[in-house]
């Protein structure tokens, strides 16, 4: 089956229904080539924007470094880490009395897929290991259990 365009010249052939069309151009310049490429009605999708709830839009934000997240395994007692992201720390006032409630929160770099997300309390143990890594005892997403983390920055951070 063979067709022919002259608008622009060309012929298109179809040697079976498995095959690829081919497409010959003859004579034509660039410059008519681009405009007949153009002229094409493509097809767009028209996407509603859609609003993104973070759970963090009634918190102040304090704090945000750019970090890597390790976790602590106990049975090879060794540091596995979680991801690198933005850590924030995240005020809220809880209560018509004013109290403060902080939290840290991060997000994977790049999906902001949640990776760390626990509240602050009074026995919150909280060390410094060196001048890049502070060492924290936290709630972990996955299991709910207080865990040993890895917080890795820049010693500047």
């Amino acid at each position: 089956q063979c067709k022919k365009e002259t608008a622009l010249d060309t012929e298109s052939c179809q040697k079976s229904s498995t095959q690829p069309k081919v497409i010959l151009m003859k004579n034509i310049t660039l410059v008519e080539s681009a405009a007949a490429y153009v002229s094409k009605s493509s097809h767009t999708c028209m996407l509603k924007k859609v609003d993104v709830l973070t759970g963090e839009e009634e918190e102040r934000n304090v704090l945000q470094i750019n970090c890597k997240l390790f976790i602590f395994n106990k049975i090879t007692q060794s540091w596995i880490e979680r991801g690198r992201g933005s850590l924030r720390l995240n005020d809220t006032a809880s209560n018509k009395y004013g109290t403060l409630q902080s939290r840290l929160v991060m997000r994977h770099q790049g999906s902001l897929r949640l990776i760390f997300n626990t509240r602050l309390w009074a026995q919150m143990k909280i060390e410094k290991a060196s001048s890049k890594c502070l060492c924290i005892t936290a709630t972990d997403l996955g299991n709910h259990t207080v865990q040993v983390f890895l917080i890795q920055a820049r010693a500047k951070d």
